[in-house]
């Protein structure tokens, strides 16, 4: 995940040109519909989706076609009460500070 400004966060996955991709977390309900990725015209494989988050504890991971695929670019990894793995990522203060001033 890429921090920007005003609690936004863009989340990147690359795959396969084609690929139907959504993001489910919990600042979703873990809803497989509400955020589809868009893949990018210019570079086929590589998609994103860019959202207005609330800071603090994000567990998320991507839906590839039907299977739940874990954020290969970030090591981050927690498990939820069902004990399955998912990514991890602290959107605070800091994240907000690094994020870059354009």
């Amino acid at each position: 995940p890429v921090p920007g400004e005003d609690g936004r966060i863009t989340f990147f996955y690359r795959g396969n040109p084609g690929d139907r991709v959504a993001l489910m977390g919990n600042f979703n309900s873990w809803d497989p519909f509400m955020h589809p990725l868009r893949e990018d015209p210019k570079d086929p494989g590589l998609f994103s989706i860019n959202l207005r988050v609330t800071p603090g504890n994000v567990y998320y991971y991507f839906l590839v076609g039907t299977q739940k695929v874990l954020d290969q670019l970030n090591p981050e990894e927690a498990v939820d009460p069902a004990g399955n793995k998912v990514s991890y990522y602290f959107f605070g203060p800091e994240n907000l500070a690094a994020a870059p001033v354009r």
